[in-house]
């Protein structure tokens, strides 16, 4: 039976959870790219999980870093874009049921 993933993809993979466990058992409070729920994070009203910089310790994911960003062009171009990403998820459910 043949594996789907490559050497390289496991190892990587491996390298990956590996510094992910070390932050959490050795507390180094390091930021690294996590799938997180962004509920409340630059206003999103509902649940969304998106891969995003957060800084990873003893308590998992302690908190997402904050981005510079333009108060009146980036965050809206943030807000287009989750609403963009909700209204591809509600549409993919509604065609699965």
């Amino acid at each position: 039976r043949r594996s789907i993933f490559s050497g390289a993809e496991i190892y990587s993979i491996s390298m990956a959870l590996i510094e992910l466990a070390e932050c959490i058992l050795r507390d180094k409070a390091e930021i690294h790219p996590v799938t997180v729920n962004i509920k409340g994070y630059h206003d999103v009203p509902d649940d969304l999980f998106l891969s995003v910089p957060a800084v990873i310790s003893h308590q998992g994911v302690s908190h997402i870093t904050t981005a510079n960003i333009n108060p009146s062009t980036d965050a809206q171009s943030f807000v287009t874009v989750v609403e963009h990403l909700r209204n591809n998820i509600d549409k993919t459910l509604a065609r699965l049921n």
